[in-house]
This record gives C-alpha cells, structure tokens and sequence, in this order.
C-alpha cells in the first residue's frame, strides 16, 4: 500500500497544517523526534510504520521480533485502517483496529496510549476509551504466539469493521 491509501487525513498520508490544532501537533511530537532518529518506515500514516503480514487464510501473521515496545501498525488486508499490535512486557499481544470509534480517524501512538488526531480522543494500547469523544472501544482481535510469529485473527464478517 502506498502513502493516503489506509484513508490518512488529508489524503495524501500527511495531515495538513491546518487540519492539526497545538493539541495535535503536541500529540505528534513523540513520532516527528522517533522519525529524526531514523524511524522505520515500511508504508506509514503520520510517520508510524506499517508491516506488511503474512496472510493465512482468517489470520495474519507478523515476525514477534518486529513487535518493538513502542507497538507496530500491521497493513489490514481488506480494512481502510490498519492494525495496531502491541506488546507490554510480561503481557500477551494486543491488536485493535486503528479506527478511532468517534468519527473514524486513525489513532495514532503517542506515549504509551493512542490518540486520534481528528478530534483528540484517547485510548489504551489494548483499546479502552482514555478521553472522549470516543464512547466506544476499539476493536479488538484475538491474538496468539505460534514460535516466533504472532497471529492476529481476523473474525469472518469483521474484517474492517469497527465496533
């Protein structure tokens, strides 16, 4: 998938000047200094990388390895929006479909939550509703480690779906 193709604002993968308020910009911080350090960037909305997973069938399948602490968007197959996946140490794997359950922005990580740009909603990495507008949780999907790979499962009727 190229730039603007998951549905970025703007449409063009970057968010405009205008479209951000100093809330938003204040939330990007955080990626713009990761980017300067030499991010990496596999396909990326706002600066966040994508991976591209391994289709099997109703599940994807991801190298745990590339899971960093920081969390990883993993490209959705059929979804406008990607797949956050996460890892908290001493913790199973979390992915929530990247779609902000207020007006459908994708969120993005910011120090250890994500926030939506469009309208400043928070949630946890696992989902949960931190500060409105957003009433809703993420979608969550079933993760599980199979070796070295995680797999995220993608529930039939779902895929892209938001809750």
């Amino acid at each position: 998938m190229k730039r603007g193709e998951m549905g970025c604002p703007g449409g063009d993968g970057h968010v405009g000047a205008r479209d951000l308020d100093r809330r938003g910009f204040v939330a990007r911080l955080p990626l713009l200094a990761g980017a300067a350090a030499g991010a990496l960037e596999l396909g990326a909305c706002g600066g966040a990388p994508y991976l591209r997973p391994r289709r099997m069938g109703d599940r994807l399948a991801v190298e745990s390895a590339a899971v960093g602490p920081d969390g990883v968007f993993v490209a959705h197959p059929t979804g406008d929006r990607p797949i956050y996946l996460s890892r908290v140490e001493g913790e199973d794997p979390v992915a929530v479909l990247a779609r902000c359950t207020h007006r459908g922005c994708q969120p993005e990580p910011v120090v250890g939550r994500l926030v939506c740009p469009c309208h400043g909603s928070e949630f946890t990495r696992s989902g949960d509703v931190l500060e409105g507008p957003a009433r809703d949780s993420l979608h969550r999907f079933r993760v599980t480690v199979e070796g070295t790979e995680t797999v995220i499962w993608l529930e039939r009727g779902n895929e892209g779906a938001s809750p």
